[in-house]
């Protein structure tokens, strides 16, 4: 999981709107969609004072180049580049000089999560100039945040909850959708990277941060927290989910899902496969 650069200075929501509209946007020359992220998503929200660094997803390959080429006209450069996982591409980019000085992009997925029509259907449109910025509903950002389990992501997952009642309905066809669309990947010939781990991994880290935000915060998700632990146990694993979610803590995420799934992958595979056209 990347970190921002120690001397990075925190950046509000103020901060981050002034600098897209005034610095960033002059430089898109097209109609370009970037979705603000994790801390960033719940800084626009009003959930979160202020974030070091500042994260962006993109839906199409030439949203995210034309961000990237923007922000190196700015004078900023690559710091780190790298595929967090085989298919998803993610560009660090810092500038000292700017008051938003570390921005990171990734596409097309962020920690396998893809921008789609459900996702985007009820985020907050913000124009400015060529460049808008989809601010996502807290439905999709908190179940965009129960993927990384660290302790900082299960402090914004409570506040959140804090401070006001989600939608289960939305939260759970985010979810569904999600699933389904690895889960349709597995009669695929063409992927990159063997979806039954992105399964494996959504279940396991969803079901694992709803235990890590304690009974008290379940209890007002309660259907969203049912269906995660069906999810998980639909998986049929030997390992418990603590012993899970203790592993993907301890090792930054890197674990060897052959060795727990065993010589039952291809039956766990063919019985999670959509079915669906």
């Amino acid at each position: 999981m990347a970190v921002p650069s120690s001397a990075a200075q925190q950046k509000t929501a103020g901060d981050l709107q002034l600098w897209l509209r005034d610095e960033l946007s002059p430089k898109i020359p097209a109609p370009t969609l970037a979705v603000p992220h994790g801390g960033t998503a719940l800084m626009l929200l009003g959930l979160k004072e202020s974030s070091k660094d500042v994260d962006f997803s993109f839906t199409s390959r030439e949203d995210f180049a034309r961000f990237l080429r923007a922000l190196g006209q700015l004078g900023y450069r690559a710091t780190m580049e790298l595929e967090a996982r085989p298919d998803e591409r993610m560009v660090r980019m810092e500038n000292s000089k700017r008051r938003v000085d570390v921005v990171d992009l990734r596409w097309p997925t962020w920690n396998a999560w893809r921008i789609t029509r459900t996702v985007l259907s009820e985020a907050l449109q913000l124009p400015m100039g060529k460049l808008t910025a989809a601010r996502l509903d807290r439905n999709a950002v908190f179940l965009f945040k129960t993927h990384p389990l660290r302790d900082t992501d299960i402090v914004d997952l409570r506040a959140v909850l804090d401070a006001a009642a989600l939608d289960e309905a939305r939260i759970l066809s985010l979810l569904d959708e999600q699933d389904l669309l690895h889960r349709k990947e597995f009669r695929g010939i063409e992927t990159r990277h063997e979806p039954l781990l992105k399964v494996l991994e959504l279940r396991v880290r969803v079901a694992g941060s709803l235990d890590l935000i304690g009974p008290d915060y379940r209890r007002r998700i309660p259907r969203f927290a049912r269906r995660a632990a069906a999810m998980f146990r639909e998986l049929g694993l030997d390992r418990s989910l603590q012993d899970l979610v203790d592993l993907l803590r301890g090792s930054e995420g890197v674990v060897s899902w052959d060795d727990i799934v065993g010589s039952r992958f291809e039956e766990l595979r063919n019985r999670l496969a959509a079915t669906e056209s």
